[in-house]
Formats: structure tokens, C-alpha cells, sequence
């Protein structure tokens, strides 16, 4: 019980689980006064012996594996919607680290291209945001860039 106390003190979020087909009961009431000052979700089981719903609670049935109910609740409190999961995103501090990586790359060859300089040397650059963005997607570079930029371009000595 008392790790089960710390786990809620450092919980983002609590969702509190009570047997909807019954009165509540002296450690349901003692668990609601626990949190009641958290960020917490109340969800009340066995919806389908419940006969008489309020619209404001939020039903479930573990028995029916019927949680959609409880799942856009907890979307909605954490911010979140269905889009957010069918967008890609970053997962991790690398793929970060990666993006800034182009990011920089990309803002250098700018600076480059508009200070003059030769296309050799801008390229640089942007071969390494290339790089990082294909690392980012899990893939290797196997594009010479600079093999490509001086096939399109004349440049001399």
C-alpha cells in the first residue's frame, strides 16, 4: 500500500477504476479522497450491468474488452487525438539530435550560398541534412550528392 502511495504522488495521471454494479465501498471512498486534488480519471466497470448511466461518468466493461470509452478519455486529457498517432513523429532524443543536425546543415548552406561561395562547398552542407534526414528514416546514403551537383553543374577550376 505504501508504494502504492508514492507511485500516485508521482503519477501524471490517475485513473481510478470502481465497480460500477455496486454501492461504493469504504476503500473506494478512501482511494477517491486520496486523489481527489490529482489529475485523475474516474471510470466506473461493468457497464453492462449498469442499468441507470450518467452522461457525465465514464462506463467501461473489462469483461466485453469495451475500454474505448476510458482510451478517448485519457486521450483527451493528455492531449491527444486519433491524428496524433497517424502523423509520424519523433520518437527520441536522437532523432532530435538528427533533425537539429539538418536543420543547422541547411541553415549553413544558406549562409554559404549567400556569402558566394563555390557550389563544392555549399554542398557539403547539404550533404550532411541529407544525411541526417535519411538517418532519421532508417536509411544509409547512398546518393553521392556531390556526384550528383557536378553532374548538373559546370563548375570550374
Amino acid at each position: 500500500m505504501e508504494r502504492s502511495k508514492k507511485t500516485l504522488k508521482e503519477a501524471e495521471l490517475v485513473i481510478v477504476v470502481l465497480d460500477g454494479s455496486g454501492t461504493l465501498e469504504n476503500e473506494d471512498k478512501q482511494i477517491l479522497e486520496m486523489t481527489e486534488n490529482m489529475n485523475r480519471i474516474i471510470v466506473y466497470n461493468k457497464a453492462d450491468k449498469i442499468k441507470n448511466k450518467d452522461d457525465k461518468n465514464i462506463y467501461i466493461s473489462a469483461l466485453k474488452n469495451d475500454i474505448s470509452p476510458l482510451v478517448k478519455e485519457i486521450y483527451k486529457n493528455i492531449g491527444l487525438d486519433e491524428q496524433a498517432f497517424s502523423r509520424p513523429a519523433l520518437n527520441n532524443a536522437r532523432q532530435i539530435g538528427l533533425l537539429k543536425r539538418a536543420k543547422e546543415s541547411l541553415l549553413k548552406a544558406k549562409e554559404d550560398a549567400l556569402s558566394d561561395l563555390t557550389v563544392d562547398l555549399i554542398s557539403v552542407s547539404l550533404l550532411d541534412a541529407y544525411s541526417a534526414i535519411l538517418e532519421i528514416l532508417g536509411e544509409t546514403n547512398q546518393v553521392d550528392l556531390s556526384k550528383e551537383i557536378f553532374s548538373r553543374f559546370c563548375v570550374g577550376k
